[in-house]
């Protein structure tokens, strides 16, 4: 899985498995297909937040301080709209729950957790019952320790973090050439009570989407 401006999460299957909703396949080569989700919105939303809410950046410190979903709110973080095989420009994105109480700190986490609900979404569909590890990489994973975090909170156990942020050429080179040395990648271990908030917030996240049709 990368995050950087984008994100996506892929993986590389024998034989050519035909997709699930939402999931896109090309063939690497004869005997191999690469399944995947893709993702318009992804450290993209960084920067919007930055512009509409904190000139000075996201705040990592106060984020860190912070249970998933405590801040009440639901994001659909599509303000980019899709990608194939969704309609690309889509509805954008939606933001509901907002009170009189709500600060740019909860907007920020809630649009950011968002985003960890679709790319856990997105892990599920392409492993489709297969057994796998996430391995989260890309500029705004490394650049994100608290992102990094909650979205390996939202993921089966065992996801691991690739520390160099060049990650979508590395790995194109490693397919095309069949060899796959292991990249520097250091374990995130969310605990129990950050995987099961992350769990619930999940839950009320699909359940709006599914009310809006997305």
């Amino acid at each position: 899985m990368t995050v950087g401006t984008s994100a996506a999460v892929r993986l590389v299957v024998p034989g050519a498995p035909e997709p699930g909703p939402r999931v896109w396949r090309y063939r690497v080569d004869s005997g191999r297909s690469l399944l995947g989700t893709a993702y318009s919105s992804g450290g993209a939303l960084f920067e919007w937040l930055t512009g509409v809410l904190s000139p000075d950046g996201v705040d990592e410190t106060a984020l860190a301080g912070r249970r998933p979903g405590d801040h009440g709110l639901v994001a659909l973080p599509f303000l980019a709209g899709h990608r194939p095989p969704l309609e690309p420009r889509g509805d954008g994105g939606t933001l509901h729950g907002l009170r009189l109480s709500t600060r740019a700190g909860d907007v920020t986490a809630g649009v950011l957790e968002g985003l960890c609900h679709e790319l856990a979404d997105g892990v599920a569909a392409v492993a489709g019952g297969r057994v796998t590890t996430a391995v989260l990489g890309g500029g705004a994973m490394v650049a994100s320790p608290w992102l990094a975090r909650r979205l390996a909170a939202a993921l089966p156990p065992g996801a691991r973090l690739v520390t160099t942020a060049e990650v979508g050429a590395r790995g194109a080179a490693m397919v095309a050439t069949r060899r796959y040395p292991e990249p520097p990648t250091e374990s995130i271990t969310p605990d129990e009570s950050e995987r099961a908030a992350m769990a619930a917030a999940g839950e009320r996240h699909r359940a709006f989407r599914a009310k809006l049709g997305n």
